[in-house]
């Protein structure tokens, strides 16, 4: 093992930083690190414990290329025959589809996709693997230029294409609370992809897995999420970005607001205390306790994965488990704003904690404050708040007794004068 790592170090020394997610030769660089892991004669128990190991710390490639190495464990543990429908939804993704020569921010996604997917599952045979893209009415043709790309490939049996747009007009149940496609901001479409995936296969043996449209998210690791699964260890397995062993090269300037977004959710949703991460794009549901979970939704923009793990806790408690997961960044064409979606994403919160739960005092003084909450709002209570976030952990910010209601109205109505810290 030791010549070993020291050849990765050596020979992948160019990824210790960075990463390239338009580069084909970065991106074959983690499948090839992990090969190697995997031709020495290590189990899935000695992988994890490598994920320790400061070499592998101290070296973005290796840790990424250990996480699909583990995956590919995990995938290989699974005896019994399985099923795996990856969903994801696009809009506006006619230039990320493309590759790098056509188009400067150009990742060829698609392309990719596939290729992790049958790395991951090459001489597997007792597991199927299927993609279900649906088009969040993309004004561009996404939809349009994917099948045209899918038909190129020969993969038209594996690889599926749908439109919500044909959802809605079917007025499918699914479907509901959306008259048009612009209803949806990627929610409406994951859960109208997922729909029609347990639509077809129902069983316990069938997990489907959504993703988004881009690579920030190797789908080689798609493994962390099936194996708990599989073992009977949980129904729905949520990767996340914020545990000791993930791997995070982060690009874009969210960090702040995404302490303040934590915080502020778990205030109204106690029921999910266990959970940091849930935006995180990576996410598996045993097909057979998804179905029920996607009707009569009240929320299909960027917060419908936090209603989907809510009322899953509800019916249910100790189905969810997290997997640690490796995660780059991948700001260039992101169809969301470096800060648009947040206070949406509380609004919405705040209707799910008066749908789902008993009201209690604490969190609907806050659920209070986000509800008369606008835009000046809440760019006042970041720039007033941005000094106390800065200097603590997420850990610090959840556990701070600061930031009480009373202090967050004040803070929102904070304005753009030079401001005092936050002791």
């Amino acid at each position: 093992m030791e010549s070993t790592l020291n050849h990765l170090i050596n020979k992948y020394k160019a990824l210790e930083s960075q990463l390239d997610l338009t580069c084909t030769d970065d991106l074959s660089a983690l499948t090839a690190i992990a090969q190697s892991l995997l031709e020495q004669p290590f189990s899935l128990f000695d992988l994890r414990e490598k994920e320790s190991d400061p070499r592998f710390q101290n070296h973005l490639g290796l840790q990424l290329g250990l996480k699909l190495a583990i995956s590919r464990r995990c995938v290989e543990a699974i005896s019994v025959p399985m099923e795996l429908t990856v969903v994801f939804a696009m809009y506006g993704e006619t230039q990320r589809m493309q590759s790098a020569a056509n188009h400067q921010h150009g990742e060829d996604f698609l392309r990719r996709k596939v290729a992790q997917l049958q790395w991951l599952f090459d001489g597997i045979d007792n597991i199927q693997w299927y993609i279900d893209i649906v088009d969040d009415g993309c004004p561009d043709g996404s939809g349009a230029m994917a099948r045209e790309m899918i038909n190129q490939m020969g993969l038209s049996r594996r690889i599926r294409v749908h439109y919500l747009e044909d959802g809605i007009k079917a007025q499918l149940p699914v479907c509901a609370g959306m008259q048009q496609a612009r209803d949806s901001q990627k929610g409406g479409s994951i859960a109208y992809g997922m729909w029609l995936a347990t639509r077809r296969n129902r069983s316990a043996n069938h997990v489907v897995c959504y993703t988004d449209a881009d690579l920030s998210t190797h789908l080689g690791q798609v493994g962390l999420l099936m194996q708990p699964i599989c073992a009977g260890h949980c129904d729905i397995a949520c990767g996340s970005r914020r545990e000791p062993q993930s791997v995070v090269l982060k690009q874009g300037t969210r960090n702040e607001r995404g302490k303040l977004f934590i915080y502020l959710w778990k205030q109204m949703l106690p029921q999910l205390h266990f959970l940091v991460d849930t935006q995180c794009g990576f996410k598996a549901f045993r097909a057979s306790v998804l179905e029920p979970l996607l009707y009569d939704r009240i929320e299909n923009r960027f917060a419908f994965d936090i209603e989907l793990l809510l009322r899953a806790e509800l019916i249910r408690e100790n189905r969810i488990n997290k997997a640690a997961i490796g995660w780059i960044d991948s700001d260039a064409l992101s169809t969301t704003t470096d800060i648009g979606p947040y206070l949406n994403m509380l609004k919405a919160v705040v209707l799910m904690y008066h749908n789902y739960l008993p009201l209690e005092q604490h969190a609907s003084a806050v659920a209070k404050v986000l509800a008369s909450m606008d835009e000046q709002g809440w760019q006042s209570m970041l720039a007033e708040l941005e000094p106390f976030l800065a200097k603590r952990s997420l850990t610090e910010v959840l556990n701070s007794v600061e930031l009480t209601p009373e202090r967050l109205q004040r803070a929102a109505a904070f304005s753009h004068k030079p401001a005092e810290t936050v002791n």
